[in-house]
């Protein structure tokens, strides 16, 4: 009995004891997760805001306020607040306000106000030469104008005197001198608050006080005059920038936009009729691609043309496939050998190899030596794959060698990319302009249709440009007849030639059949024109692997025009 009474005085000891401890582990923790208290982080307080406002008969308002600040222990080496030079009017419009004449004094010694304007606020520091303790008084002077505004029954000040605060102000007592008074009112709390403040009375004069004031908070006073009360409605309004506004549809707008517009066009239609037009030719014969020469069928194309001379012609355009059709022609000719490389693998796209001959170089026009220079490089064979980067810088060169060609043979009047070169420049400068008179418009006004109207019409120029190369007569009439041998290519099918000569004069359609987009119906033509008895490896022109056939040359010259087209458009692009 004894040793269980023993035991369970130690349970209870036991127990006892460890009830301590976590009380005094609760009590610890409780000390050291304690908030700190309010006193550590105390700041300044604005006990007593007084102020005098005075309203001169421009509109103007002088204020005086003078702060009664205790800053406690903690050290102040400055005052700051805001004051509203900005504010929200309606929908569209700011309030503008102009702030002047800052003045401070720390218990009567001047003190430096330093200022700063930023997103429609100034921001306004009164920095001691010491850091202050204790109570001070603090006197701030400035000039508002801007806050009067003149409404249905008379005038009305409008003006949240406290405001940007970083204290907070127990007390605020504000006077207001007005030559003569119909009405007043005092608004404050948070921005916007319609709580009225403590007290305000109109007569004999308007004065205004408001108890605790939360930093930030504000008080505005509110103030009526009759209309002759001899002061000016200094209100100044600004338009509130937005997209809609500076692209308003007003008449102005519009109907500048579109006189514009208009004038462009006409502008185009004036210069395209004196100077853009071809000249008209008198109707010819129909023509026709072959022609009997002592009792054997000869292909003759309309004033010899040849295919890169034949694209600039009908689109007035020197194009890559203009290039690419004159490589073809250049193979059938003999002065180069297209060999189709075999594929190293199912999955590699096919290659060719250009082989340059002997033969038909007396009769190389100054464009196609310029191409066949530019794809070789002095070497005798090429890769269609390695001419990457070859046409950088040469592709322009080519080009400007046709345009001066068919110029030269009469077919333009001026060479088709200097008549282009100056419209599109007109037009782009145009465009600019629009674009930065756009700019400013869209900026200050609301007439940033204007410029557009100015861009669309540079554009308009620059369209204009495609249409501007004008052909002589002699060129009016080449395009006519190319039309008809468009045609004819569009329906022959070349049973029409004789056999021994077929598989040649299919041949030298086919790269005039490229420029007209035609490509594939000759190849096919060219393909099924082959003699019984024939190696079946390629053309005399065009040689091929030992597994190739001849109908497979639609595919292979397709293939081939997309990829030389590729190459050199490639190196279009690199040189951009």
């Amino acid at each position: 009995m004894v040793r269980g009474r023993l035991s369970l005085i130690a349970v209870a000891r036991g127990s006892a004891l460890l009830v301590v401890l976590l009380a005094v582990v609760v009590a610890t923790l409780a000390v050291a997760l304690r908030p700190v208290p309010a006193a550590a982080a105390v700041s300044a307080r604005l006990m007593e805001l007084d102020a005098k406002v005075r309203l001169a008969a421009d509109g103007s308002l002088h204020v005086v306020e003078t702060h009664r600040y205790d800053f406690g222990a903690e050290p102040a080496g400055a005052v700051r607040r805001t004051l509203q030079t900005r504010a929200r009017y309606d929908e569209a419009h700011d309030q503008v306000f102009t702030v002047t004449g800052l003045k401070a004094s720390l218990d009567g010694r001047p003190v430096r106000a330093e200022r700063s304007d930023e997103d429609g606020v100034a921001r306004v520091a009164l920095a001691f030469t010491r850091a202050q303790t204790g109570r001070h008084t603090v006197r701030l002077e400035y000039a508002i104008s801007g806050a009067v505004r003149r409404t249905p029954e008379g005038l009305e000040l409008s003006w949240p005197l406290v405001q940007g605060m970083e204290a907070e102000v127990e007390s605020v007592h504000a006077t207001v001198s007005v030559p003569r008074v119909a009405w007043a009112a005092c608004l404050a709390g948070g921005d916007g608050s319609s709580m009225p403040c403590t007290a305000a009375t109109a007569l004999p004069h308007p004065e205004f006080v408001q108890e605790d004031l939360a930093p930030g908070e504000r008080m505005r006073i509110i103030v009526g005059l009759p209309v002759n009360a001899g002061v000016h409605a200094d209100q100044v309004l600004a338009r509130r920038w937005s997209l809609a506004r500076a692209f308003a549809l007003t008449p102005v707008a519009v109907g500048t936009a579109l006189g514009l517009l208009a004038l462009a066009a006409a502008a185009v239609v004036a210069l395209w009729w004196t100077r853009g037009r071809d000249t008209r030719s008198p109707g010819g014969e129909p023509y026709h691609p072959l022609v009997d020469v002592d009792g054997r069928l000869e292909f003759v194309p309309p004033d010899r043309v040849r295919p890169g001379q034949l694209g600039t012609i009908v689109d007035e355009t020197a194009d890559v496939i203009d290039i690419v059709a004159t490589v073809l022609d250049l193979a059938v000719r003999g002065v180069l050998v297209i060999e189709e490389v075999g594929r190293t693998s199912p999955h590699r796209r096919p290659d060719w190899r250009l082989r340059r001959t002997d033969a038909g170089e007396q009769e190389l026009l100054p464009y196609e030596r310029v191409l066949l220079d530019l794809l070789f490089e002095g070497r005798d064979s090429v890769l269609v794959s390695g001419l990457a980067g070859t046409f950088t810088n040469g592709l322009r060169r080519v080009q400007e060698q046709l345009y001066a060609d068919v110029h030269a043979r009469g077919w333009f009047r001026q060479r088709p990319d200097a008549v282009r070169t100056r419209w599109t420049t007109a037009g782009g400068v145009l465009a600019l302009a629009g674009l930065v008179i756009t700019v400013v418009l869209a900026a200050f006004t609301d007439l940033g249709l204007v410029g557009l109207g100015l861009v669309l019409a540079g554009g308009v120029l620059v369209w204009g440009g495609d249409v501007a190369p004008a052909r002589t007569a002699r060129g009016s009439a080449l395009l006519s007849r190319l039309h008809d041998f468009r045609a004819y290519l569009a329906r022959a099918d070349g049973s029409e030639l004789p056999e021994s000569s077929r598989a040649e004069l299919v041949a030298r359609f086919l790269p005039y059949a490229v420029v007209f987009g035609l490509e594939d119906r000759w190849a096919e033509i060219s393909a099924a024109s082959g003699r019984p008895g024939e190696p079946d490896a390629g053309l005399g022109w065009y040689h091929a692997p030992e597994n190739w056939h001849r109908v497979d040359l639609a595919d292979s010259v397709d293939a081939f025009v997309t990829t030389l087209s590729g190459a050199i458009s490639a190196s279009r692009r690199l040189r951009i």
